[in-house]
């Protein structure tokens, strides 16, 4: 837990190594344009008022590290961000899916594409106050976003991961259906991914080196994690159209594949990620 707070640090950081405490964290909106969440200080606490579209794991989390943008007393946004470390109340699963309460409403968990089991909440505050002690840091907006964009721009290794599992099916599925184009088209597809995952794991590992790199570095290997993903939607798409029909039923790998792959291109997203993605899919 990277903080100058050790009360914090000191509570839940040996609890979230052993596992005995489970940590959740909440930012992906600090990436967009308008902003539908805020903090604002007073006096010696915290608090959150706006929504949030989507907390992995809230209900079942001990603590969660939630993120936003400072207000000021007049309800102006700051250029800084706030981070705090919150524990969600508790809910028992097996009578309710919802939290709603006059300072937070959560839930219930979100029906999704991929991540279907990892109880995904919307959540939104209404002045839910948060004791000062809880704070991790703060720090410029523009210092977040930059470090932010740093490790966002490598490739996400499980591009790879989903890529080389939807390769390798579509061999077995090519060769047990008689389709020699198919096992062609695999073994193709599959140096294509050794080569592209050599260039993305140079590139993080060379901007994990050196931090003036990492800068410099960002619109280069942010293009490689979209062609990543580009590898990985037509890996997992060729493993539809081999499959055929029965790529359609919910048992089937080759749906779920792509079901991934479709996640992957929304997990993380950077807007120079999704311009980089969108550059891919067109002629």
């Amino acid at each position: 837990m990277n903080s100058q707070n050790s009360t914090i640090r000191d509570q839940w950081l040996a609890q979230m190594v052993a596992g005995r405490a489970i940590a959740a964290i909440a930012f992906a909106h600090l990436r967009r344009p308008k902003q539908r969440f805020w903090i604002r200080e007073d006096g010696d606490s915290f608090v959150l008022d706006g929504a949030l579209d989507w907390v992995t794991t809230w209900p079942l989390a001990s603590v969660v590290l939630i993120e936003g943008y400072a207000q000021g007393r007049d309800g102006e946004q700051r250029d800084e961000i706030i981070s705090l470390l919150i524990e969600p109340p508790k809910v028992d699963l097996t009578k309710s899916n919802l939290t709603d309460r006059e300072d937070i409403q959560a839930g219930p968990s979100l029906a999704l594409a991929a991540m279907g089991g990892t109880q995904t909440w919307p959540v939104a505050f209404r002045g839910f106050r948060v004791n000062g002690n809880q704070l991790v840091s703060r720090k410029p907006a523009s210092q977040w976003l930059r470090e932010n964009a740093v490790v966002s721009a490598d490739a996400n290794p499980a591009s790879f991961g989903i890529a080389r599992a939807a390769i390798n099916e579509m061999a077995s599925v090519g060769a047990a259906t008689g389709q020699p184009a198919v096992v062609d088209s695999a073994r193709e597809l599959a140096a294509e991914l050794v080569a592209l995952r050599e260039r993305a794991y140079q590139a993080a590992d060379a901007a994990s080196a050196d931090p003036e790199l990492a800068v410099t570095s960002i619109e280069d290997r942010t293009i490689l994690r979209a062609a990543a993903l580009n590898l990985n939607l037509r890996a997992t798409s060729a493993l539809v159209a081999a499959s055929g029909g029965a790529a359609m039923m919910l048992s089937s790998n080759a749906q779920r594949r792509a079901r991934e792959a479709l996640f992957l291109l929304v997990q993380g997203q950077t807007a120079d990620l999704r311009t980089a993605s969108i550059a891919h899919l067109m002629p």
